[in-house]
């Protein structure tokens, strides 16, 4: 595997966390929106449109939530598997850089300054990393 594709591995951790808080954030606004559904149906005289409305929402909601579910744990399993990787890597400071970089989110200058390096000798030792890593191990069949 070249570095290209391990860059691109790495990289859907972020990608993976930013769509697992979008995800979250989906399940909570639907949630809301049966909730309020449900306070509406109570609260209005029994009319069959309205209970037939309600439990389209509901459906669709428990619909949206198993498929939610299954998305969270396909992205957990992808984000372990990424840390898992990055774990492996023998040298401390080539590890250091990875985890910085691909699951904290930093940029090269804000490295380079917390590590004592300049940001060219940063992306050189972020090259070694890529060429440390073995993904094999742990990256699943795409």
């Amino acid at each position: 595997m070249d570095n290209l594709e391990k860059k691109r591995w790495l990289r859907s951790y972020r990608r993976s966390e930013g769509r697992i808080q979008r995800l979250q954030e989906e399940l909570e606004r639907w949630q809301a929106r049966a909730e309020g559904l449900s306070s509406a149906a109570s609260e209005a005289p029994a009319r069959g449109s309205g209970e037939d409305r309600l439990q389209s929402a509901v459906d669709r909601i428990v619909e949206i939530r198993q498929k939610l579910q299954a998305d969270l744990v396909e992205l957990t399993d992808r984000r372990l598997r990424i840390r898992a990787a990055v774990g492996a890597v023998q040298d401390e400071l080539l590890r250091a850089i990875l985890e910085l970089y691909y699951i904290d989110g930093k940029s090269w200058d804000e490295i380079a300054r917390e590590k004592g390096y300049t940001v060219r000798r940063i992306q050189q030792l972020h090259g070694d990393a890529l060429a440390a890593l073995d993904l094999e191990k742990v990256k699943s069949p795409a």
